[in-house]
């Protein structure tokens, strides 16, 4: 009996001992699971320093064998700003899990981050292969075409996403790809199906009255911009388009109190400073005009329209050698915009540098022979230098241009004006006293038409 106990004993202990063992193992299997679970915890509750701490001792306790764990850190990285870094521990998880879509959809977010658009394309059609069909996935993809400027690609993985999902996102970027097309009528429609679903959006309602002034619907966009600001009065971007709006039409006290709302909530907008100088100018306060223009530039320093208008305002404050300072600023900036060389000539007459102020006026002629004042310009300045035969031809071409232009003699009286003079020099030819110069200061007052 004695010996039957001990064995009863030494079983006992053996299966104590056992079940110890695969306690054991369970438990070591529930810590390694209870970590992970903890670190989701962590993670969504933005304890990122307790996160970071428990990824180390995860590492540790598994030799760097956690997809998981390289996940989280990866989008505390992004988080943070650190792309690269989250690129790395983002390809590690998927070393361990290849097929993993949602890591696949997070390595090619941070190539798209880092501007690497080919790439990031090249794994958003791995997520695809894989079977993650989602539209986010096609969304981000027309994305990245977009930004390739392969606008037909783009369109269709738009399409694509409002398939799979009709939402605001896709049919504004839809919207913008039609626009970069000059699909402008397709652009609208696109715009209009993002108001139907979400009709108080005021970033579609902007965009879509910004689309109407490039069409030249003016009424349209002043009531989009209207509706645009009875749901949001803060908005900056449908305010500052409203007042130049009402700034074209000359309203220019009006225009003003609008600025002065947009001013005081984007203080160092530059556009908002470069309106609000122009509002100055069409009211003739000069010195007013230049002091906001120069803000506007101090806070835009490569924006090509602000030192343009330094240039006209200075141009009327007979203040020559500065006006060809700046619109020499413009034309670097942006060599293509023909009325800048027309300023240029102007500027170059009045420093007495014939020569250049023929080439500049020719030059703008050259890019755009339908712009009457260019032509006007050009034919004076060649009837000052003595060249009748080319002022004269100028001026036919000044008026074959207007007479192609709607309502142009009724809106631009001084510069029919100054044609009008000197069609009457051309004929006296040799006369070029007083009358001279009141066809200069006529000529001058006609190129700075705007």
């Amino acid at each position: 009996q004695q010996q039957q106990q001990q064995q009863k004993k030494v079983s006992t202990s053996g299966s104590k001992r056992r079940v110890r063992q695969s306690k054991r193992g369970k438990t070591k299997i529930q810590s390694f699971r209870s970590m992970n679970w903890r670190l989701y915890q962590l993670y969504h509750q933005q304890a990122f320093d307790q996160c970071e701490e428990l990824i180390k001792e995860i590492k540790v306790t598994t030799k760097g064998f956690n997809s998981y764990a390289s996940f989280i850190e990866g989008m505390i990285l992004k988080s943070k700003g650190e792309v690269k870094k989250a690129q790395l521990c983002f390809e590690e998880a998927i070393s361990d899990t290849p097929k993993n879509t949602h890591l696949l959809t997070q390595l090619a977010r941070c190539l798209y981050l880092q501007g690497k658009f080919t790439d990031a394309l090249h794994w958003y059609n791995k997520v695809l292969e894989y079977g993650h069909n989602h539209w986010r996935v096609h969304h981000v993809m027309s994305l990245c075409y977009s930004k390739l400027s392969d606008f037909e690609n783009a369109e269709t993985s738009l399409g694509f996403a409002i398939a799979l999902h009709e939402n605001p996102d896709s049919l504004n970027e839809l919207a913008k790809v039609r626009v970069q097309t000059e699909d402008y009528a397709g652009a609208v429609d696109a715009y209009n199906k993002a108001l139907k679903i979400s009709p108080e959006d005021t970033r579609v309602m902007t965009d879509l009255g910004l689309l109407f002034l490039r069409m030249g619907q003016t009424s349209k966009a002043f009531k989009m911009f209207g509706t645009c600001l009875t749901y949001d009065p803060r908005d900056t971007k449908a305010i500052l388009a409203l007042g130049s709006i009402i700034q074209n039409n000359e309203e220019f006290d009006v225009a003003l109190v609008k600025y002065r709302v947009s001013a005081a909530l984007e203080p160092e907008s530059a556009e908002v400073w470069n309106n609000i100088g122009m509002c100055f100018f069409g009211k003739k306060k000069y010195v007013a005009a230049i002091a906001c223009l120069k803000r506007a530039a101090y806070l835009a320093p490569f924006e090509w329209m602000i030192a343009f208008n330094l240039g006209l305002v200075h141009l009327h404050c007979s203040q020559f050698a500065s006006a060809f300072h700046f619109i020499s600023a413009s034309i670097n900036l942006r060599p293509t915009f023909a009325p800048a060389y027309t300023m240029l000539g102007v500027a170059l007459y009045m420093l007495e540098d014939y020569n250049n102020s023929v080439s500049a006026l020719s030059h703008a002629v050259e890019m755009d022979r339908m712009n009457p004042v260019s032509l006007l310009n050009l034919a004076i300045v060649k009837h000052i230098v003595g060249d009748y035969d080319a002022s004269s031809s100028a001026l036919k071409d000044f008026h074959h241009c207007v007479s192609s232009l709607k309502n142009f003699e009724k809106e631009n009286r001084d510069v029919m004006e100054s044609a009008t003079a000197l069609e009457k020099a051309l004929q006296l030819k040799g006369q070029r006293g007083n009358s001279g110069e009141k066809q200069h200061q006529k000529q001058q007052r006609g190129s700075f038409h705007v």
